[in-house]
């Protein structure tokens, strides 16, 4: 918080705002400039953060919300899917697998929750990865983000094939309608080994009979 405190800002400053009109969001308002100076510290480009549970987003996306712009929607509803899956698993830090696990649920079911499975069939564009489907797209960034600490190359390696497979197995039980069964499973998982087991739907029901009481 250092960082805030040479531009005149206290801590209480990054989330002094709750938004009562977002509330099913749970998000409190930061104000532009004290993203910004986030960002930098981060070295990421951050349109909204997750503190401990607490949302912060950022006032414009805040207003894009108000207006109902789905790619401001969807930052949001990401974080709010990561503390859906924290509230069964508890607080990080997890484990490399379990936090792949978390971003995948986050992801994919975040953007269910805004586009849809249709969704999952259109092309889209990122200024890092170019143009592809989401789920191309969200494979790409869990291996360069994510894994971006994994010393051991080979074991990056597999990581990321796991990752890819993982993510095309989820897209297709999605696009399958099968919504409910396999993002009930994605967040009671707590490695890709399990997401790799949903090959078949008799694994993916048997799973879920086991998961059952995590699931609810």
């Amino acid at each position: 918080m250092a960082a805030l405190a040479v531009h005149g800002y206290e801590p209480s400053d990054v989330l002094s705002h709750y938004d009562a009109a977002l509330e099913v969001y749970g998000v409190y308002i930061v104000p532009d400039d004290v993203m910004g100076i986030l960002s930098r510290v981060t070295r990421m480009e951050l349109r909204a953060f997750n503190l401990f549970g607490l949302i912060g987003v950022s006032a414009s996306d805040a207003e894009k919300m108000r207006e109902g712009d789905p790619e401001a929607l969807l930052v949001a509803r990401h974080e709010k899917r990561h503390n859906d899956y924290r509230a069964l698993h508890g607080d990080p830090p997890y484990e490399v697998e379990q936090k792949l696990v978390d971003e995948l649920y986050a992801y994919f079911s975040s953007y269910v929750d805004i586009y849809g499975i249709e969704g999952l069939s259109h092309s889209r564009h990122s200024d890092h990865y170019g143009n592809g489907t989401y789920t191309q797209i969200v494979a790409a960034s869990l291996y360069e983000g994510d894994l971006g600490n994994v010393a051991d190359p080979q074991k990056k390696l597999e990581l990321g094939v796991k990752i890819s497979a993982a993510a095309f197995i989820l897209e297709a039980y999605l696009k399958a309608g099968q919504v409910d069964l396999a993002l009930g499973y994605l967040k009671a998982a707590k490695n890709l080994n399990q997401i790799l087991a949903m090959t078949t739907l008799g694994s993916l029901n048997s799973a879920i009979e086991r998961n059952k009481a995590h699931c609810k």
